[in-house]
């Protein structure tokens, strides 16, 4: 009975959690006169020695086959470049 217990409680706990968390680019809290213009350093790309540009500014061939390594600037065309 205990062991069904603490997995309803990891359970509850998981899923609230997961609805409360604010999206990423919500949590950071800047100046609200402070306007990022793309293409910027984003830390999932520099973890792979790359930096974010849009997609028809990397040289052919250095573009990371991995997608989504710039996801705050994924929308406008920007991917992680080596």
């Amino acid at each position: 009975m205990l062991v069904k217990i603490v997995c309803f409680v990891a359970i509850f706990g998981v899923v609230l959690a997961s609805k409360t968390e604010e999206p990423f680019d919500k949590r950071i809290d800047l100046p609200s006169d402070f306007e990022l213009t793309s293409p910027y350093f984003e830390l999932p790309c520099m973890t792979f020695g790359g930096k974010c540009l849009p997609v028809e500014e990397c040289p052919k061939g250095r573009l990371l086959s991995v997608k989504g390594l710039c996801p705050l600037q994924q929308k406008e065309g920007v991917e992680c470049c080596h």
